[in-house]
């Protein structure tokens, strides 16, 4: 068993010796995974001297593609990433240990991260962003979309909802899931994790882009603002209900 898996969807392979480095570089003493799911038959070659990376060819949503990496997953902790990212030195091993020192199986990390070199929010706060309110959660439930949890409490909880396509908003889900279970969460006042930023629908971003607002956010609103969602239950193996092939950006494949 590893100390921690990070799970990531990936379009993007001439980016994966950066994100690998920059793990190296951020990890400390801890041991890690790095699960790759995404389009591709083989690692780069400079992947393919790594003993502790795994490539699953998949042409899912980026959501099936998540959820298909943590099924893989053997570390305590779990998290996941963005393929044009990376993590910022120390960062990882400094969580590792904040969570080792709060000995809850709940508990849950979250961090500030940077978009197009600025903090992606200010304000964390699910019912301050407009597509996440709702009526059924309390003010100080926050978003997780840099996250830390143990393995076994995120399979416990479900993981990913599927039915959502992109990340985003199935991160929010599965957040405001675990906090209503009682997750407690710590709010880390530091960046963990950088990655491009991308506005609008623009080069390989469209299908995303496209997928949050037109499919995304009117499935989140029809979950969270209905009392339903109080006894929501979500199941781990729910990516093999999935798209097997994402049409919105893999038009081609059959």
């Amino acid at each position: 068993m590893y100390d921690i898996s990070i799970c990531v969807p990936t379009i993007r392979a001439q980016h994966w010796q950066r994100l690998y480095d920059s793990i190296v570089d951020s990890i400390g003493e801890y041991t890690f995974e790095l699960i790759l799911c995404g389009p591709y038959d083989e690692l780069d070659d400079y992947l393919k001297t790594k003993d502790n990376v795994i490539l699953i060819k998949d042409y899912g949503s980026p959501t099936r593609a998540q959820q298909i990496a943590v099924s893989k997953a053997t570390g305590h902790y779990v998290t996941w990433g963005a393929d044009d990212g990376w993590y910022y030195s120390g960062m990882l091993e400094k969580s590792i240990n904040i969570l080792n020192a709060m000995d809850d199986r709940k508990a849950i990390l979250v961090s500030h991260y940077i978009e197009g070199n600025e903090l992606a929010l200010r304000n964390y706060t699910m019912n301050y962003h407009e597509p996440l309110r709702s009526p059924f959660y309390p003010n100080e439930f926050l978003i997780i979309n840099v996250g830390i949890a143990s393995l076994e409490y995120y399979k416990e909880t479900g993981g990913l909802d599927c039915k959502f396509e992109v990340t985003a908003m199935a991160h929010a889900d599965w957040g405001a899931r675990a906090q209503l279970d009682g997750a407690p969460i710590h709010f880390l006042q530091e960046v963990l994790f950088e990655c491009t930023q991308f506005v609008g629908p623009i080069e390989d971003h469209a299908p995303v882009h496209y997928a949050q607002i037109e499919h995304d956010q009117p499935l989140y609103a029809a979950i969270w603002r209905s009392s339903k969602c109080l006894k929501r239950k979500v199941d781990f193996d729910n990516w093999q209900d999935a798209e097997v092939v994402w049409k919105k950006r893999f038009e081609d494949v059959e």
